[in-house]
């Protein structure tokens, strides 16, 4: 059985971009502010289940793909993925929601004082 990556027609560094994209598209639609965003972003469970869901969807998606895979094209490949995929975006976790939205964020960035020699 291909792997996904080569359903697209991708390499799996190009694969992996697509699917943190998705995720960070994700949890855009699930956050209610910036801080809120990194919460969601940086919880490893919550990462995890929604690799889940996305393996889940991504069946779906092989049984769509499967009279396109010789077609070689990648660009119709990734928008038919995006569409098999969109279902994502109605699944949440509420209890996932929850103890994300309590993680602990540390601000890193500082502010420098800039000084003209």
């Amino acid at each position: 059985m291909k792997a996904i990556f080569e359903i697209l027609g991708v390499n799996q560094k190009i694969y992996n971009e697509i699917l943190f994209q998705k995720y960070f598209d994700w949890c855009g639609k699930k956050a209610h502010s910036q801080e809120h965003l990194q919460q969601l972003i940086a919880n490893k469970k919550m990462y995890k289940w929604f690799m889940v869901q996305i393996t889940g969807l991504e069946v779906d998606f092989r049984d769509e793909a499967m009279p396109y895979q010789n077609l070689k094209d990648s660009e119709a490949m990734i928008k038919l993925w995006h569409k098999s995929t969109m279902k994502i975006f109605i699944y949440y976790s509420v209890p996932l929601l929850n103890v994300a939205s309590k993680l602990n964020i540390i601000n890193t960035i500082q502010q420098h004082d800039i000084r003209s020699n």
